[in-house]
């Protein structure tokens, strides 16, 4: 009975610190993400405080100063997102046409 006690305080135990350690390293991978930025393609609102994802997410901009000449324009932002405010912090914008085509060599357009 004694061992039985011990093995089911055990399996306990073990279950719960490998919760902790799965649920600490989804945090630093997120943190991460946010110190790199990442890249999100919308458009720009008509005053630029607001920005439109491809995906339907609308977040507002904190430093909406970066999207001045770009308004109501496809961009693609590189930022850094807070989820809990529903804002992005823009680093980098660049407009979509100008990130969609590269050339290349191989293009029919060279083969003559």
């Amino acid at each position: 009975m004694r061992r039985f006690s011990v093995a089911i305080l055990a399996l306990i135990l073990a279950v719960s610190f490998t919760t902790i350690a799965q649920s600490k390293a989804t945090v630093d991978k997120t943190r991460v993400a946010h110190v790199k930025g990442i890249n999100v393609s919308g458009k720009v609102s008509s005053d630029g405080k607001m920005f439109l994802a491809d995906d339907e997410n609308t977040w507002s901009v904190s430093n909406s100063d970066l999207l001045k000449g770009f308004e109501g324009r496809n961009v693609t932002v590189n930022c850094r997102m807070d989820l809990n405010k529903r804002a992005i912090h823009v680093l980098d914008v660049l407009e979509r046409h100008l990130a969609k085509y590269k050339a290349s060599y191989k293009d029919d357009a060279f083969r003559r």
